[in-house]
């Protein structure tokens, strides 16, 4: 009798309670953060398959591992940290209209090969964002969680992408020795202290503060135009000692003025700045101007052959005169 009690209780407890663990748990491993092989997407001790939904709940940090596309994560609950690394693939993460929403910070570790990470949103207060990977990691935007007024960073040795933020008081600091590369409006105050800043295009920011590291600029040939950066608010000299742009090995083959960075106010001079990795035709040289609302860099003709052709001028002009 007892035997059949016991084979009953195990029968209609504890075999229904192993299966459901089995769904959610990878028994292969005691460390749910060691590798396991395949798609992989950790939560606390967890595990779910990188093709599946994942649901967590508030402060909860999350690890990935593997690769994966996660499309219905839980946007009614934040997370705490996330964190990718031993990828194997890609990984993505997205929420149809809605955001996916962390109060906590994004890592992104050092790993075998160049794999890169997509985050639809994050919204937060202060997030501090590092990627020291191979990858590019890259957030569609960054949205200040309600009622604040978030900063954040961007760290660590890797290029990481901004599509966009939210919230006009933001102060973000570029620490990165990566590339941060900026691909959409970015309304809060940028503090470049280090690495390199790259926007894809036209775009706006509400203002700049420059202590360290490089600007890079594409600059269209013949057509005097550049992929400026376009602030609503002051373009600030920061503690750095030399403000470089970064010209991509241009070929500057005609005269030309391309505008860099427009601006309510400054505290540059013209002679701040200097140029890199631009080619100039014999007889060209480049030149920064600062006008009363934008710096501008302008292709002209070497002084030499300015002296030269001034010279050659005046002699046409004086052989002129003679003969007549």
């Amino acid at each position: 009798m007892k035997n059949t009690l016991a084979s009953t209780i195990i029968a209609t407890l504890v075999v229904p309670t192993l299966a459901f663990a089995q769904l959610f748990w990878n028994p292969t491993s005691t460390d749910p953060y060691q590798p396991v092989g395949g798609d992989g997407a950790f939560l606390g001790t967890n595990w779910w398959d990188g093709d599946e939904n994942v649901a967590f709940g508030n402060g909860d940090n999350l690890v990935f591992e593997g690769l994966g596309n996660i499309t219905g994560a839980n946007d009614n609950e934040r997370p705490g940290n996330l964190n990718f690394r031993n990828l194997t693939g890609d990984y993505s993460l997205t929420t149809g209209n809605d955001l996916f929403s962390t109060t906590g910070n994004v890592t992104m570790e050092d790993t075998s090969g160049s794999h890169n990470v997509f985050i639809q949103s994050v919204r937060s207060g202060s997030p501090e964002i590092t990627n020291n990977s191979d990858g590019l990691l890259s957030l569609g935007r960054i949205r200040r969680a309600t009622g604040s007024a978030p900063n954040g960073s961007l760290n660590g040795t890797g290029d990481i992408e901004i599509g966009g933020t939210f919230g006009t008081h933001n102060n973000i600091q570029f620490n990165s020795t990566g590339r941060m590369i900026l691909s959409g409006s970015f309304d809060a105050h940028i503090v470049l202290n280090n690495g390199e800043l790259y926007r894809t295009d036209d775009s706006n920011s509400r203002s700049l503060t420059w202590n360290g590291g490089v600007i890079i600029t594409d600059l269209d040939e013949g057509l005097g135009e550049a992929n400026a950066i376009n602030l609503g608010g002051a373009f600030s000299k920061g503690t750095g000692s030399e403000f470089i742009f970064d010209f991509q090995n241009f070929n500057a083959t005609t005269q030309g003025v391309y505008p860099l960075v427009t601006f309510d106010s400054t505290s540059f001079s013209s002679t701040d700045f200097a140029a890199s990795n631009i080619i100039y035709e014999e007889g060209l040289s480049g030149q920064f101007n600062l006008t009363g609302d934008s710096l501008e860099f302008a292709v002209i003709p070497e002084p030499g052959t300015l002296l030269l052709l001034g010279i050659a001028g005046i002699a046409g002009l004086i052989g002129f005169r003679r003969r007549r």
